[in-house]
């Protein structure tokens, strides 16, 4: 086991204190604990099981990600495609030739010719997926989305991930930069609250022994359902991992309405995915987003008082943990910042028709109107949002959360 140190990471009390992840922890360690973590954390690959306990626990609070393996996995491993016509089919399966690969047909009008397994009627990609899983019998299945390219060597190497056991999935990033599917550079474990709290079934590896312990993709719902599968292979206990280091490159719609209509289609579901994950935390925390109303409407120094105020009891919690002082302050502050950055994107996507109407002075509400134009993808999610709630009978998503487990 070889490890990566996360770019956040921080150290104290001659390495005997560790502070970093997502959400952030402060790990304390004894001296010979310091001695090996350093060593860990230079890529020093695990020597014995000590440094493997170790290295779990610098995995699991983030402090730390396991490199990205240099070769792949030689087997194995099966892919399975779903697919609804066959638009952009033949790249896809191009790229991964060398590997077995399953095709669903999910009751496309016209039988695709590559399909191997064809569903009566179209059933959605969650139902697709898991016919594709039921027709394999590799102990590793990828699923690919059939507009994907990405290359065998990839989808190996990211089942090579897996020969950590305590890993069930893992995905790649996905191109191109700054789409809606793309979750950035940052690597990370994925888990409700983390940095990285999802990751998109567009190209995902999974364990089966995992996927099944969990009854598979749940096929009532036609969008979220690889959020939903996420949540519940951790719920289950299941690590997932987001592995940046390795990339697909997905064809985005070419038409601008056709973005837009799958940002409303992504937003719409949010409200069952709050239904059926209610600890999960969908909406930013309560104080952020006071402060950017506060601002909006003109209460600039109540507003910085408020993020101020926010910054002062994590601030403390770092120095009770043995943090200086001036660190803490400041890891504190760039936190606040962060989620009210947070705060002020998603009101923009929810809230903005309110926030015109209580906005102070002309320029203030023309720079909210300018924003909301210059992010219509966002506009589109929300109002996805806002049907989505409706449709599922929750306001959870459209309200700031209170719940001091998930600031």
């Amino acid at each position: 086991m070889i490890l990566v140190a996360d770019a956040d990471i921080a150290s104290y009390d001659g390495g005997r204190l560790l502070l970093g992840g997502s959400p952030r922890r402060a790990l304390r360690l004894t001296d010979r604990g310091a001695e090996r973590a350093r060593a860990l954390l230079a890529g020093t690959p695990a020597r014995d099981d000590v440094d493997v306990a170790l290295a779990r626990r610098l995995l699991d609070a983030g402090l730390a990600h396991p490199a990205v393996p240099s070769a792949p996995t030689s087997s194995g491993v099966e892919v399975v495609v779903p697919v609804y016509g066959d638009r952009d089919l033949a790249g896809c399966l191009a790229a991964l030739a060398s590997l077995p690969v399953t095709v669903v047909d999910d009751g496309s009008p016209s039988s695709v010719e590559a399909a191997t397994v064809r569903l009566p009627a179209n059933r959605g990609p969650a139902a697709a997926r898991n016919a594709g899983l039921a027709a394999t019998t590799a102990p590793i299945v990828a699923f690919v989305d059939s507009d994907v390219v990405v290359s065998a060597d990839v989808v190996g190497r990211l089942a090579a991930m897996l020969d950590d056991p305590a890993v069930a999935a893992v995905a790649p990033r996905i191109h191109p930069s700054g789409s809606r599917l793309d979750l950035g550079p940052r690597p990370g474990v994925v888990r409700p609250g983390a940095r990285t709290s999802y990751v998109p079934s567009t190209v995902l590896v999974v364990r089966r022994a995992a996927i099944e312990a969990i009854g598979g993709f749940d096929e009532s719902l036609r969008v979220g359902e690889d959020v939903d599968l996420v949540w519940r292979l951790v719920a289950a206990g299941f690590g997932v991992r987001y592995v940046p280091g390795l990339s697909a490159v997905h064809q985005e719609p070419a038409a601008r309405l056709a973005r837009l209509d799958r940002s409303r289609r992504y937003g719409g579901a949010t409200g069952p995915l709050a239904r059926r994950h209610p600890t999960a935390p969908l909406s930013p925390p309560a104080v952020p987003t006071a402060a950017v109303v506060l601002a909006l409407t003109g209460r600039l120094r109540l507003a910085a008082t408020v993020l101020a105020a926010a910054s002062i009891a994590p601030a403390r919690r770092m120095q009770a943990a043995g943090v200086p002082a001036g660190d803490s302050a400041r890891i504190a502050a760039t936190a606040t910042s962060t989620a009210t950055v947070h705060a002020a994107r998603w009101l923009l996507q929810l809230w903005a028709p309110a926030l015109l109407m209580f906005a102070r002075g002309r320029r203030r509400k023309a720079g909210i109107v300018l924003a909301v134009l210059a992010r219509l993808d966002d506009l589109a999610y929300g109002a996805g949002v806002w049907a989505g709630c409706a449709r599922a009978r929750s306001l959870r998503p459209l309200l700031p959360r209170t719940d001091p487990r998930n600031r």
